[in-house]
């Protein structure tokens, strides 16, 4: 809503009559205060060693591109607007000595960053590989269509071990036979015949990433997807799209 039916709502719900004024002096205060907690959490982030979520989407404004980032872990949730979209402002929030695991989407801004390990989302691959397939229907590009299939395959089979392994359902022989698949399946995939364009784009990010794809399966605490900085960050993807972005 804009402050005026901001404003409008406080009135009728509360009999309180301000002006929009107040209202952005007031959140503007509330910022204020709130810095030094923002600052802590930053800091905790950057020197945590756990697994770090990191993800970004464009908003609108004044005609330009800006972003809102969010940078989080299972306790912590930092939101950032930038008038930026570059990597450079994700490097500036966790600094040059992270040594956590950074999970992230295959974006390119987060090609430079520094970190302990690296995490790409195994979902954005799932989503890639169903949304291309549609393109190789009409039964032309078997090969193409059959790795499609595969690779949706290995990043169920995936997620399925890491969230069977975390509720203890494995056996040491079933954990180690699933981890030896993994690794030899995402091997096979990156060097099977494929048939269509999209297909051997995928392949060679497969190929691209290769050391980033399975960090998970020898550190259990770090999660296959990036669905945490996603949900996150939904929010304000829906208002975005209610709002057509913001001017100043």
């Amino acid at each position: 809503m804009t402050w005026r039916k901001d404003a409008q709502v406080l009135e009728g719900l509360q009999g309180l009559k301000v002006c929009p004024g107040t209202l952005i002096n007031f959140e503007i205060d509330m910022a204020r205060q709130a810095q030094p907690l923002v600052d802590d959490i930053v800091k905790k982030l950057a020197s945590s060693e756990g697994a770090v979520h990191s993800d970004g989407t464009g908003w609108p404004l004044d005609g330009t591109s800006a972003a809102f980032w969010f940078h989080g872990d299972q306790q912590l949730a930092h939101f950032h607007f930038d008038e930026s979209r570059a990597g450079q402002v994700s490097r500036d929030i966790l600094g040059s000595t992270f040594a956590g695991t950074l999970v992230t989407d295959c974006s390119t801004v987060s090609w430079r960053h520094v970190a302990g390990r690296k995490q790409k989302c195994l979902a954005h691959v799932r989503r890639t590989a169903r949304d291309w397939k549609a393109l190789t229907l009409g039964g032309k590009h078997p090969q193409a269509r059959q790795f499609f299939d595969d690779v949706i395959a290995w990043v169920q089979r995936g997620c399925r071990y890491h969230r069977e392994r975390k509720r203890g359902e494995l056996l040491r022989a079933q954990d180690r036979a699933e981890q030896e698949w993994l690794r030899t399946e995402l091997k096979r995939l990156e060097q099977v015949e494929v048939d269509h364009l999209k297909a051997a784009t995928l392949q060679e990010r497969l190929q691209t990433y290769h050391d980033d794809w399975l960090v998970f399966l020898d550190h259990p605490e770090v999660p296959p997807t990036n669905n945490l900085a996603e949900q996150a960050l939904r929010p304000l993807v829906v208002l975005r799209k209610l709002t057509f972005g913001s001017r100043r």
